[in-house]
């Protein structure tokens, strides 16, 4: 079954990587997304804002995953939906959700703001992707 074939590459692709290895260069390994998602969407209203997405995400070409939410509430003034990786998206929740943390354990009555909050989550996207966390 062509399902099963989790490697990527041809068999001619993976033994020239193994001579360069062999040969002391580095390895360079493709990254390609295994869990994604694809919808969200948000609209500001008069009163608000309104967020929605799907809760299917798939490994691959395959339907996987059928109940997983792409929305996380930060605080109770932001949400934050996500597409893409899901892995990236339960990175940047942990990031956030530690930060939040910390500003609640100051305990001196304010919360960080929906804009301290989008710059925060872009930040830290912007490091989950160069580090490939």
């Amino acid at each position: 079954m062509s399902s099963l074939n989790i490697a990527a590459g041809s068999k001619r692709e993976a033994d020239s990587s193994v001579m360069e290895s062999a040969a002391g260069a580095p390895i360079s390994h493709k990254s390609r997304p295994m869990v994604t998602g694809s919808s969200v969407i948000g609209m500001r209203c008069k009163d608000g804002v309104i967020l929605a997405c799907d809760t299917l995400a798939s490994y691959g070409k395959m339907a996987r995953f059928r109940q997983l939410s792409r929305l996380h509430r930060v605080t109770d003034s932001c949400i934050i939906g996500a597409t893409g990786e899901y892995s990236d998206f339960q990175q940047i929740k942990l990031l956030l959700d530690k930060m939040t943390l910390r500003q609640e354990c100051h305990d001196d009555g304010h919360s960080l703001s929906a804009k301290y909050v989008c710059w925060s989550a872009a930040v830290c996207a912007s490091e989950v992707l160069a580090r490939g966390v």
